[in-house]
């Protein structure tokens, strides 16, 4: 197993530099210091702070002396003592991607160079030389993602101690395996008076694809262009799916979340990310207006957890029609 995914490991109750503080702190690791403060630039903008390592060897150390986390790691790959990738293993061993997001940035654009990152433990991978829009939204979109697991785990143990009388068991759940499991979103648990039937899969991969600049979009696109291209994208993102095997688990406007457990889940994830980013390039060639188009693609690999009585949307809609036909028996009012 991942040892990203482990969840014995103490490491997860470590605090950020946001949790303390109340500002995102990016961990920027490159031995060239001229990028550091091209992303010093990038960042202060935001109102990010930066903090910078000229080598992995330093960014290993700082993780270790202090007392709390920066709320993000970006990790040049080609460095002197420890290439980014041994970085980012070192850094999985202790804390989960959950807990420290990477980003790697490299020069080295070539698909196995890519696939050797996500191996490595990284949440994502960017190329140089990137645009300051692209970087921003691949960081924004992770920690939005990383807080969002945050309230989850929250709530989840907030809702625990209030269902055991005292908290004294659940505050021993907590401080056990609990923590660390994946969360089923809301409208998943409790679906039934005694609850979900709850599956563990023990390894699987989740991707998660994001249009970038939707917003921007929006707003300079008519709504007819926004739609066809926006159509166009997921139809490639269906196909492109289908022919790796992902399943597709959620799609709302201009996300979708697919899930990979097939032999070789992780690698066909990457490929089919690589797959609709290159269709992503086709549209902004063939359709003017759509040259600001963008996706961000992020996936994390680990155990799920899926609930055997959810029905899925088409019980749902025979359910709902065969109601319909039903109440049209009993009675002739318009509704």
């Amino acid at each position: 197993a991942d040892a990203s995914c482990n969840p014995n490991n103490r490491s997860l109750h470590v605090l950020c530099h946001k949790q303390l503080y109340g500002q995102v702190e990016i961990l920027s690791v490159d031995d060239t210091p001229m990028n550091h403060l091209v992303i010093e630039r990038i960042l202060k903008r935001t109102g990010y702070k930066m903090t910078s390592c000229l080598n992995g060897v330093l960014a290993l150390k700082l993780l270790e002396d202090r007392g709390y986390l920066p709320d993000m790691v970006l990790l040049d790959v080609m460095m002197p003592y420890m290439t980014g990738h041994e970085v980012c293993q070192k850094i999985r061993e202790r804390y989960p991607t959950s807990t420290l997001p990477i980003i790697m940035i490299s020069a080295k654009s070539n698909q196995e160079n890519i696939l050797e990152g996500f191996s490595s433990g990284c949440l994502d991978y960017v190329t140089k030389p990137f645009s300051r829009h692209e970087l921003l939204a691949r960081i924004n979109a992770h920690l939005r993602q990383k807080d969002l697991f945050q309230q989850q785990q929250e709530e989840a143990t907030a809702s625990s101690s209030s269902q055991n009388e005292g908290g004294l068991q659940a505050s021993k759940n907590s401080n056990d395996a609990s923590s660390a499991r994946p969360l089923l979103p809301e409208h998943m648990r409790a679906s039934t008076a005694d609850g979900p039937m709850v599956d563990t899969i023990p390894m699987a991969t989740v991707m998660i694809a994001d249009v970038v600049n939707y917003e921007l979009l929006s707003s300079v696109m008519a709504a007819e262009d926004l739609f066809h291209t926006l159509n166009e994208l997921f139809e490639a993102v269906d196909v492109i799916s289908e022919r790796h095997g992902l399943l597709r688990v959620e799609h709302e406007g201009d996300y979708v979340m697919l899930v990979g457990r097939m032999q070789g889940h992780a690698e066909k994830c990457v490929q089919a990310g690589l797959d609709m980013l290159e269709a992503v390039r086709s549209i902004r060639s063939t359709i003017a207006s759509a040259r600001r188009l963008g996706l961000a693609v992020g996936v994390q690999s680990g155990p799920v957890y899926t609930c055997s009585n959810i029905k899925t949307s088409t019980e749902e809609e025979r359910a709902s029609s065969s109601s319909e036909k039903t109440s049209d028996k009993g009675d002739n009012k318009v509704r």
